[in-house]
């Protein structure tokens, strides 16, 4: 037996985002963490991942593309740990781009 199928793809690429905060090796609080993108991106959807390099864990969180920041929850965000952020952008035909900042600290 024998099937045959087309699909077309969609070569329309987000545009990459940058992170405005937190800065690049920074110290930030955990009381005041919010990752906040450039806001002339336009996007169906944002994916935070924030990830802890101590324990490997990480947050992967979903934001509406009208919104340029996501506020961390503080019980999460542990003190001296340094973690990593990254962004993806998600388009309304579905692909994705993803930019991801290097480490910073939580005080």
């Amino acid at each position: 037996m024998w099937l045959h199928s087309t699909a077309e793809l969609i070569h329309d690429i987000p545009s990459p985002v940058s992170i405005t905060f937190p800065p690049e090796d920074g110290v930030v609080s955990r009381f005041d963490f919010v990752v906040v993108r450039e806001s002339v991106v336009l996007a169906e959807l944002f994916l935070v991942e924030l990830g802890n390099e101590e324990t490997g864990e990480e947050l992967l969180a979903q934001v509406p593309g009208d919104r340029n920041g996501f506020h961390a929850p503080e019980k999460w965000l542990v003190p001296g740990v340094e973690y990593q952020v990254s962004l993806g952008v998600i388009n309304e035909s579905g692909n994705l781009t993803f930019v991801e900042q290097s480490s910073f600290t939580i005080e």
